[in-house]
């Protein structure tokens, strides 16, 4: 080989297409490639110019841009190797040059001596083995292309209008995966159109076409389904290229993201899994799906009486529409820390997952690839634009869930209609049995130096995914170490009928679960009405973790267009609001835990997830059916209650102290929920489990010093003082006077500098110590609490009646979280701690504010935290307290009435102007309901103001 290189190299001097690229490229050791390129270009040559010149526009731009794409291969294997190699000569001081560029080009000009090439071969054989083999993959690759286009070209001329006196202007080997031997889709750019190569089976895609062509005959779909022609051969297939086109009118997107949601609805019965960002196109009114190879996917776990509750959680999410990819992919437990969704995908996203390369230094010998948590560089076209502007999905969600739900009711109507028509066809479908990202790594990892110096170090780095005992999975790891030699992604495939996967490396027997038919005709069953609602939920629940960059107000109607909605009680709305969560949770096989999908906000990212504990969010919902069952003495309402708490628990098994200590949002939130759930169902063990958390919160009470009452201190602090008052429990007081210390020390910290309000500011902080003080009688920290009140007092507006918001300065906001509301129900508690002129004086003030406060001219929402329901709970603790005041109980009654109307009437306005469907409790549908019930007297605590 060596000899072989040395006749290339004096050759290769003298073509000036590969010159062009050693010039262009001069900064990043262009001059070792010059030899791998002119192999390329010989073989190109002999193999494709020779024998196939007649079909070609002009040869020499075909040649260099195939010399330009091979360049890109041998650069990324190589670059290391060669940085490696140049510090070594720095370090021995044998670069010459009196500086840092003269120094590189002396390298450079070493890297055209034969002898130094022989040094490089003889010392990373593997790197030489691997660049070689590109060169064969591809030219053969192109060659085979070529082949099957003469073949071809008479039915491609027909099929994809072309003439018969048509040229190729362009060869494009695309920059994606390579399998089974360097395959790649291939672009061919003719003279009047494009068409793509595509060197694989095409039997999905083409069955997917004939299940579109069924759906776009039933009359329920308002707009027919697009299809992109092809061409369909044994072992390949030639397919249109479909352009990236805009839209001009509004009702041309809304046509789009209709289609989107009925493709969205065939996906989802086919168990798609891998409609991401680079597998859509759009063009005008229609999305285009270019890459139907993973048809269908069957490697779900199965679900049986030992699948945990983790394992119902992964298996939910893959047999979702969530699976699909098609919608936004912001999963918490996600791999990605990005969005590759189809109708979504992040362009230009910094992650901290997936590392990126740089080129630093270039044209000297400090010349560096550096790893870089970087930009995910790469737009595709898979995002519809209205007049040049990208649209967002969440902003047309009712036109895909109306696109989802026609589609969807045909397969309730005939739900064997998928199945029927694979019945008649023979398919194979492409399994991809670990995310392509992961093989990636260890591919790029193996052009680490140390790989490529002999092939036991390159194979053995490979050699790490076989890591299980079981002989299927050695058999599976054994194909994939294989095919990671060749330096392509594996390639594994199934048919229909069968449990076995096959690769061109082999075949492993029963290594799934189930066959493709077998997961299919499971998805048939499950076709219903109750099926249809929690998918669509599922939407928009993915949907809401894009920006709301629309400022759209989404209103959400409880009760369907049939309902009859005369006469409606507070108990109807309550069992209606039970009923429409109930319908959203995920049992267990033996029915004794249960969990469902919620949003939650990672790192001021919204994602979707698992319920959690929190009051604020999904563990509230425990609370709302714990209420609902007192208020019905409904067995049903229990269970869920205890599946609830069953399915936390096995999807948490580990209380996590990074979720803080707060009430509302952290651990303290867990023992609320235990302990009402001990003071309802009587079960000793709930008051056991409430112990358990205090005693990790004291524990590690190092780690906290967040003041307030949502979540900090403040509101553990007064959860425990009212606990001990209840339970006479000295522990409980111990406990809650170690973080009155704490808090009160970090107060005097602050000089008492913190926001104002209930949730995160000084009422919250105030009344924790005015609480604490008088059950331990501390003057310091009822003197603390009363300093708090007269700083928050400094911020009281006259003029509007209220307390200024410090983060805005505003007057306007009137919520239980910021403003008059929560601030009164802090000061009428810790009056009914202790009498006080100064609560008092404020207390009036509020009442004031209350009776006179004008929903009606305001911005409101249905909300617990900032909403009218929270305002409504304040006004009706007020009423209690002066018993005899008209005028609040009118305005109670003037608010719950105007609440119960929006609630019946479909205008329900989530807290959190982002989601679109939110079950949540302090800013969802959980908490309007709870609050309606408590209003019912139903005996369930105050949660506003943390009554226990």
């Amino acid at each position: 080989m060596e000899k072989l290189f040395g006749n290339y190299i004096k050759k290769s001097f003298e073509i000036k297409e590969i010159n062009k690229i050693v010039h262009r490229t001069k900064e990043y050791f262009g001059e070792f490639s010059r030899y791998y390129l002119y192999i390329f270009y010989y073989e190109f040559d002999n193999a494709i110019i020779r024998k196939y010149g007649d079909l070609f526009d002009q040869f020499n731009s075909i040649i260099q841009q195939q010399l330009d794409i091979f360049f890109k291969d041998i650069f990324y294997i190589s670059i290391r190797v060669l940085i490696v190699e140049m510090n070594i000569m720095k370090d021995e001081n044998k670069l010459v040059g009196a500086n840092s560029q003269e120094r590189y080009l002396y390298y450079s000009e070493l890297l055209t001596k034969e002898e130094y090439i022989d040094y490089l071969i003889s010392k990373y054989p593997v790197l030489n083995r691997i660049l070689l083999e590109k060169c064969k993959n591809q030219i053969r690759l192109i060659n085979e292309c070529l082949s099957n286009y003469i073949q071809d070209f008479e039915p491609m001329c027909e099929t994809f209008e072309i003439s018969a006196q048509s040229k190729i202007k362009q060869i494009i080997v695309t920059s994606g995966d390579s399998h089974n031997g360097g395959k790649k889709v291939i672009l061919l750019e003719l003279s009047e159109n494009k068409i793509l190569y595509k060197p694989h089976d095409f039997s999905s895609e083409k069955i997917f076409n004939e299940i579109l062509e069924s759906i776009n005959k039933e009359q329920c779909i308002k707009y027919k389904l697009k299809t992109i022609k092809n061409i369909t051969r044994d072992n390949y297939a030639w397919q249109d290229y479909i352009k990236a086109i805009g839209c001009t009118k509004i009702q041309e997107v809304e046509e789009y993201y209709y289609k989107i949601g009925a493709y969205l609805a065939v996906l989802y019965s086919l168990g798609c899994e891998d409609i991401h960002k680079e597998n859509i196109i759009a063009s005008g009114n229609n999305p285009y799906l270019i890459d139907m190879e993973t048809l269908s996917n069957c490697q779900a776990p199965l679900i049986n009486d030992k699948a945990t509750m983790l394992e119902h959680f992964f298996y939910e999410n893959s047999q979702s529409v969530f699976g699909t990819m098609l919608l936004p992919t912001n999963s918490a437990v996600s791999i990605f820390d990005y969005d590759i969704g189809g109708i979504s995908g992040d362009d230009n996203i910094e992650t901290s997952k997936w590392e990126a390369f740089d080129i630093k230094n270039q044209g000297t010998d400090n010349l560096q690839f550096v790893k870089e948590s970087k930009f995910i560089t790469g737009g595709c076209d898979n995002i519809v634009k209205l007049n040049g502007e990208a649209t967002r999905a969440r902003d047309y969600y009712k036109n895909i869930i109306e696109g989802f739900s026609d589609c969807y009711k045909i397969f309730i109507k005939t739900p064997n209609k998928v199945v029927d028509i694979l019945k008649e066809s023979e398919v194979i479908i492409r399994q991809v049995l670990r995310p392509t990202a992961v093989y990636s790594k260890f591919l790029e990892a193996s052009t680490y130096p140390t790989y490529l110096t002999n092939e036991e170090s390159f194979r053995g780095l490979f050699a790490k995914l076989d890591n299980l005992e079981e002989v299927k999975e050695k058999k599976k790891a054994q194909i994939e170490i294989d095919s990671l030699y060749e330096f392509d992604i594996p390639y594994f495939y199934s048919d229909l009928n069968t449990t076995n996967i096959y690769s061109v490396k082999g075949k492993v027997d029963n290594y799934i679960n189930y066959s493709v038919m077998d997961a299919i005709s499971g998805k048939a069953r499950k076709f219903s009405e109750k099926d249809l609602k929690v998918q669509i939920y599922y939407i928009n629940l993915a949907l809401s973790t894009q920006p709301n960059t629309s400022e759209m107000i989404y209103k959400y109607n409880l009760f369907s267009k049939s309902q009859n909605l005369k006469n409606i009680t507070i108990n109807h709305i309550a069992k209606q609001i039970g009923d429409v969560i109930e319908e959203k949770l995920i049992w267990d096989y033996r029915k004794q835990s249960c969990f469902f999908m919620i949003d939650t906000v990672v790192k001021e990212k919204r994602k979707y997830c698992s319920m959690d504990s929190s009051l604020y969010g999904s563990g509230g919902v425990i609370l709302y059916y714990l209420s609902l069952y007192k208020a019905t003495c409904d067995l049903k309402y229990k269970h869920i209650v205890e599946g609830l708490i069953n399915g936390h628990i096995g999807l948490h098994s580990k209380k996590s102290l990074e979720e803080g200590i707060g009430l509302f949002s952290g651990l303290t939130s867990l023992a609320y929920i235990y302990y009402q759930c001990y003071r309802v169902l009587g079960k000793k063990q709930y008051l056991e489990d409430v112990l358990e958390v205090l005693k990790e919160i004291e524990e590690n009470l190092h780690m906290w010093d967040e003041l307030d009452l949502s979540t900090g201190l403040s509101g553990v602090i007064i959860f425990l003082s009212e606990l001990y008052k209840t339970e006479n429990n000295e522990q409980y007081l111990l406990i809650a006077n170690g973080l009155a210390d704490k808090l009160y020390k970090l107060v005097l910290k602050a000089n008492f500098n913190m926001l104002t309000g209930l949730a995160h500011g000084y009422a919250g902080v105030a009344w924790a110590l005015y609480s604490i003080g008088h059950i331990v009688n501390n003057e310091d920290y009822i003197n603390c609490a009363m300093k708090c009140i007269e700083e928050e007092n400094m911020y009281y507006d006259s003029e509007k009646n209220n307390w200024k918001d410090k983060r805005n300065g505003s007057s306007e906001s009137f919520y239980w979280c910021y403003g008059a509301f929560g601030i009164g129900i802090a000061r009428l508690k810790m009056y009914e701690i202790a009498h006080n002129d100064i609560l008092l004086k404020d207390i009036e003030k509020c009442r004031y504010i209350y009776i006179n406060y004008n929903l009606i001219n305001s911005k409101y929402n249905h909300s617990l935290c900032h909403g009218l329901t929270g305002n409504l709970s304040a006004i009706k603790m007020f009423s209690d307290f002066y018993k005899n005041d008209n005028k609040l109980k009118k305005k109670y009654k003037e608010m719950l009435d105007i609440l119960l109307n929006d609630v019946v009437n479909g205008k329900v306005i989530w807290g959190d102007k982002e989601l679109i469907e939110d079950y949540s409790f302090m800013i969802g549908l959980s908490g309007i309901g709870y609050e309606l019930l408590r209003h019912e007297a139903t005996n369930s605590v105050n949660i506003l103001a943390l009554e226990v």
